[in-house]
């Protein structure tokens, strides 16, 4: 049994609530992927999985709150593969992260989006035409995923996920993937 599978299965045993004992240590970083005003009194932070059904419903779910109340919270994509039950997981990432480096972050999330619209599709050649619509020349795109240099941006959002308790499902229910919320009071008034 893959080891992901084996920590979710004992997390699960323990309550599933050890993140919730031991604090969350959340901050929205720099290199952070972030929808929404820094003033916003709410960060919702998302470890997803671009294979997975529940993050694309999730996705799907917060797009409309996202339009038509942007102001009230932060959306904070990170990067949580669950690479064990989802072979194809870990490619998309990569591509989205190259996507941000190669033409910033208005294009990673373009390419955010359209992974989680063809989620069926995630083969490479896919993965190249989306970059493309977001702006990135494919021969450039295809040269950066090959040096396997995006990957370890997604290994430290795992072992964000993982210190805060990200098991892979959210604790209090099975149609919604991975996700932390952490709310962040307004600044005081002078």
């Amino acid at each position: 049994m893959p080891l992901d599978r084996r920590r979710n299965q004992a997390n699960r045993r323990r309550g599933r609530t050890r993140h919730l004992q031991r604090g969350l240590a959340l901050q929205v970083g720099p290199a952070d992927h972030v929808r929404g005003l820094s003033t916003a009194p709410l960060a919702l932070f998302v470890y997803g999985d671009y294979e997975c059904p529940y993050t694309r419903q999730l996705e799907l779910s917060l797009a409309p709150l996202r339009h038509s109340d942007s102001d009230s919270f932060r959306y904070v994509s990170r990067y949580f593969p669950l690479r064990d039950i989802n072979p194809h997981a870990q490619m998309p990432a990569e591509a989205a992260e190259a996507v941000c480096a190669l033409a910033g972050r208005d294009a990673f999330w373009v390419m955010h989006d359209a992974l989680f619209a063809n989620q069926n599709d995630l083969r490479v050649e896919n993965l190249e035409r989306q970059a493309t619509a977001a702006g990135v020349d494919p021969r450039t795109f295809r040269a950066a995923l090959k040096t396997g240099r995006f990957a370890e941006r997604i290994e430290r959002d795992i072992r964000s996920g993982r210190a805060n308790g990200v098991v892979g499902y959210h604790p209090f229910s099975s149609t919604v993937s991975a996700i932390s919320v952490r709310v962040t009071p307004p600044p005081c008034a002078p």
